[in-house]
């Protein structure tokens, strides 16, 4: 059997492909909280671009970059380097925020089911299991920077 990929894969997937492009943007704090988003392998590649990324001309070493790249990615990595899907940097940031907000509802989304699940098999009076969820939800969305409703 085809296994599908994980929930959240191509979100990740995409910010990381605009962070290879355009590596300023690690140094743009709206970016910076979207950092957390990743896990996994995409964590390699953050901390590879930046160990990578000059300071004083913010240009992307590729070279120190593609070595330090584990080889399962090297592929991945060197692809998207050469990739000219955005036009500047703001159009990047742009698309990788949208891709984050994508993923953050993702995630919430896959929290409450967790959470709705666990105050099933725990279930207590109505009362008890929605102030519960309540207070549950409302972590969750601090959590994920999201507004409540």
């Amino acid at each position: 059997r085809v296994q599908g990929k994980p929930p959240g894969s191509l979100e990740r997937r995409g910010i990381i492909e605009a962070l290879i492009e355009w590596p300023v943007l690690l140094r743009d704090p709206e970016v910076e909280e979207v950092l957390g988003l990743l896990e996994g392998p995409g964590v390699k590649l953050i901390v590879a671009l930046r160990r990578s990324l000059i300071a004083e001309t913010n240009q992307l070493d590729s070279d120190r970059f593609l070595a330090q790249v584990p080889d399962d990615l090297r592929d991945f990595a060197a692809r998207s380097l050469v990739a000219t899907r955005f036009l500047d940097a703001e159009e990047a940031k742009g698309y990788l925020l949208e891709l984050a907000n994508k993923l953050r509802r993702l995630l919430l989304s896959q929290e409450a089911q967790r959470l709705a699940k666990e105050t099933y098999a725990n279930a207590g009076t109505g009362e008890e299991d929605q102030e519960r969820f309540s207070e549950a939800l409302s972590r969750v969305r601090a959590k994920h920077g999201l507004k409540g409703d």
